[in-house]
């Protein structure tokens, strides 16, 4: 068994020949800033470029259209790879001009024009390990979108998509670097629709059966729910449909947005239950129609502690990306404090047995298979996800070095836990001590 940094070090070897298509890949998907469900560009163009490269493309994988599977090697334990590419609504932002400028247009304001890549490069990286040591493992990028909104891993992990790997990886550009061992909240998205009888709310309100009244029911009704909620637990909501402008109208459509969330799959069945029932009861109180319907849900992320153990070493090893004067310059463009820093140089501890409060698909796909991932440092300091700086930073080469540095360590990771039949075996029995 080689050491981890012998592996690295021929992995990185081999990263040059790759690096100036990721980075035009990402650019690309960066431009196209396609949404939830509909990356068909995004999705060719990593299909069409891993295909080049002897890889066997499934599309449509679970009958999602712009979701894929690409395979290399017929024999051996298989390492897949998760790529995301979708951007978000309303967070349109020019390249690296510094100032927020969004528009209604699409952004990648979360990085997934680098994840995608980052994951295209270490299946390469993998793939040409492999062939130059003449080992017979096989590795899978799984293409998956809408993972800001819709959980395409979700619908993908319940068709067993994800069965016939033997370990999973991935990364998420941040503001730091830190193996995300946390564990997230489930959490169920459903959409209610009431329906009323519109009349004049002066000279005829009794003829009216208000769906606003409805709406507003049910939120109260929500609201004195929390009390009794366990301290995990968390419920948002957000209007669709108010039902008009026209405040003398009796308000005949109205409609809701909920995010219902919880420890695990099981309490989100009980809060959505008990949320649908309020439902019910604002209805019968303004004797309108109540539609009820789950839009998109996904499991609390259940990270292999082993496989995040070595994930995290890996990096270590690997340490952050290397800035030269101008990666300094430019993230100091962000950076209004001159007191702060323009970059986390430290490689922050994984919490474990730590809870946190966000939702991640991938929490799906970490009760199928054992599976790691890990934040790396190639966004600008103390920036959140989501925001204008993101998408401003995403066609940097800050941003490009964090592709480079996410492949070589989900590479490296891969070969040494398969080289390593004694660890391999303690992420199995370990996945198994879960279910």
């Amino acid at each position: 068994m080689q050491k981890i940094e012998k592996i690295l070090n021929e992995i990185m070897s081999y990263s040059d020949k790759y690096k100036s298509d990721v980075f035009k890949i990402a650019d690309k998907i960066w431009e196209f800033a396609e949404v939830k469900f509909a990356t068909p560009l995004s999705t060719n163009l990593i299909c069409d470029y891993l295909e080049s490269h002897g890889f066997e493309i499934e599309r449509n994988s679970a009958n999602i259209d712009c979701a894929f599977v690409a395979s290399w090697g017929d024999m051996g334990p298989v390492v897949g790879y998760l790529a995301e590419y979708d951007a978000l609504s309303g967070m349109g932002q020019p390249s690296q001009c510094y100032q927020e400028v969004t528009s209604e247009e699409p952004g990648h304001a979360c990085g997934h024009n680098l994840l995608g890549t980052g994951v295209i490069h270490a299946a390469l990286l993998f793939k040409d390990y492999c062939l130059n040591h003449g080992f017979d493992y096989q590795v899978k990028v799984y293409g998956c979108p809408a993972e800001e909104s819709g959980y395409a891993k979700n619908i993908m992990a319940e068709a067993g998509v994800f069965n016939d790997a033997t370990i999973i990886l991935t990364w998420h550009p941040n503001a730091f670097t830190q193996a995300w061992v946390e564990r997230t909240l489930a959490v169920k998205t459903v959409t209610i629709s009431f329906a009323g009888i519109a009349s004049h709310a002066a000279g005829a309100p009794e003829k009216g059966r208000s769906a606003l009244d409805a709406c507003e029911l049910m939120n109260v009704g929500v609201n004195y729910l929390r009390e009794h909620m366990s301290m995990e637990a968390r419920i948002h909501y957000a209007y669709l449909n108010a039902g008009g402008t026209s405040a003398n109208v009796v308000q005949k459509e109205a409609q809701l947005h909920y995010f219902i969330r919880g420890k695990n799959k099981n309490e989100v069945e009980s809060l959505c239950n008990r949320v649908q029932d309020i439902a019910k009861g604002a209805a019968l109180m303004t004797q309108t129609e109540m539609k009820f319907e789950v839009d998109a849900s996904c499991r609390d992320l259940n990270a292999s502690i082993p496989l995040s153990q070595t994930l995290e070493t890996v990096m270590r090893s690997a340490k952050q990306i290397e800035l030269d004067d101008s990666d300094k310059l430019h993230l100091e463009k962000y950076c209004h404090d001159p007191t702060n820093l323009y970059f986390d140089t430290q490689i922050r501890d994984a919490r474990y047995h730590y809870q946190d409060y966000v939702s991640t698909d991938v929490g799906d796909v970490s009760w199928c298979v054992p599976t790691a991932q890990l934040f790396i440092a190639c966004e600008p300091f103390d920036t959140p996800m989501h925001s204008w700086q993101w998408v401003d930073n995403g066609k940097s080469n800050v941003a490009h070095k964090g592709i480079i540095k996410a492949g070589e360590v989900l590479a490296t990771t891969a070969i040494y836990v398969f080289q390593n039949k004694t660890l391999l075996q303690e992420i199995e029995e370990a996945f198994e001590s879960e279910l």
